[in-house]
């Protein structure tokens, strides 16, 4: 997908935002390639994202509220102070990204793969995650430091070598 097919599913999803559905068009960016987008403080409330490839993409301060991400490659992505409230993350591969200061309350992370490996680092430091679904989920080495997790669900989450330094849980 180009930068300009992109930019225009982007304003029509905003114009579909603010008119409550009755103009624009949701956007459909489902099994998308958009590996190393620059979508920093992009408004993508309620986007299908489902199987999207972003891959080391930007998406500090993106506003993606209940987003279907389902399945998505976000690895190597920035996510720093993203709203990723209600998102759907379900099996998502977020391997090395960046969420410190994320906001991912309520979102399901059921079984995504949140790992660290080596020098590389999942960061979640600072990130609200209260109310978030974890089950399942690989979190083998993330950096939860001063994160906030109050009423998560860790139910069979993996938490080996967790670094929660500070985090509320």
């Amino acid at each position: 997908m180009n930068k300009d097919e992109l930019e225009s599913i982007l304003k029509f999803h905003v114009l579909w935002i603010n008119s409550n559905g009755s103009e624009g068009e949701r956007a459909n960016l489902s099994g998308a390639n958009l590996q190393g987008a620059n979508l920093s403080s992009a408004i993508m409330t309620g986007a299908n994202l489902e199987g999207a490839i972003l891959l080391e993409a930007n998406l500090e301060k993106a506003d993606l509220r209940s987003a279907i991400m389902t399945g998505a490659n976000l690895s190597f992505a920035r996510l720093v102070e993203a709203n990723l409230e209600k998102a759907d993350l379900t099996l998502a591969n977020m391997r090395w990204s960046n969420l410190s200061f994320a906001r991912l309350v309520g979102a399901n992370l059921s079984k995504t793969n949140l790992t660290s490996a080596g020098l590389l680092e999942t960061n979640l430091s600072s990130a609200i995650m209260t109310e978030a679904n974890f089950s399942k989920a690989n979190l083998t080495s993330a950096i939860l430091l001063d994160a906030n997790l109050k009423d998560a669900n860790l139910k069979d989450a993996n938490l080996n070598g967790v670094n929660y330094e500070r985090a509320t849980i």
